[in-house]
């Protein structure tokens, strides 16, 4: 399903079947934390395991799953924080100073978070409807005096996958690669959601921008479709 580069020369290779599992387990985690269906569950983690499981796990119960991109300071949390009120935060373990700044249960995306998920049951996903809202995905704010949320709704994914289809042109069998960070619009839904919702495995890159890293990525996936 999904291929990370990562900046400091790790693959992550995570299949649909590790994916589905574990975002189920993750649907168990939440619940087990008080989630409610329609509460946020903010994420600020880089493409990687526990993204993917966080993002699809906290829809699978029902929940809105909001990504944040991960170069947000203090200031740029705590705006977004406040404006979408999550039940919690899954905060990536190198970002941990910026726990404070949450205003809101914060619970550390480590591998002993991981650890602790793999051991729970694979919860069902609940029977969402189209109109149920799925995402909220944050603006960069340089179009309006402050970020706004885009709020999507479960059927976005039958109009970004014509966009796939017709736009980005992924078809079966490609080798798909967008290194746009998913807290993004771009990343988002035509790096990650469309692209996965047509069964054709993703790459996406992870941590700080190094073209050589990049291009070495890009070779040694085969990538045959990038955007």
């Amino acid at each position: 399903a999904v291929r990370v580069a990562h900046a400091d020369g790790r693959d992550e290779v995570i299949t649909f079947t590790e994916l589905a599992a574990l975002s189920g387990r993750v649907a168990s985690d939440l619940v087990a934390r008080g989630v409610k269906p329609g509460e946020r569950v903010a994420m600020m983690l880089e493409p990687s395991l526990a993204f993917n499981a966080a993002l699809f796990g906290a829809m699978k119960m029902g929940a809105v799953a909001v990504p944040l991109f991960t170069l947000f300071g203090p200031e740029g949390l705590r705006l977004r924080m406040a404006d979408c009120n999550p039940a919690l935060l899954l905060l990536a373990p190198d970002k941990q100073d910026l726990a404070a700044e949450a205003g809101a249960e914060v619970v550390m995306a480590d591998d002993a978070w991981l650890a602790h998920v793999a051991r729970l049951p694979v919860r069902a996903p609940i029977a969402s409807r189209a109109d149920d809202m799925a995402l909220y995905q944050y603006t960069s704010g340089t179009t309006r005096e402050l970020p706004e949320a885009v709020k999507h709704r479960h059927r976005a994914i039958v109009t970004v996958a014509i966009a796939a289809l017709y736009a980005t042109g992924v078809r079966p069998g490609d080798r798909y690669m967008c290194p746009s960070s998913p807290a993004w619009g771009h990343g988002l839904w035509h790096g990650t959601l469309a692209p996965l919702g047509l069964g054709v495995s993703i790459a996406a890159y992870a941590g700080k921008f190094d073209a050589e890293r990049l291009l070495e990525a890009i070779a040694d996936y085969r990538i045959t479709n990038l955007s």
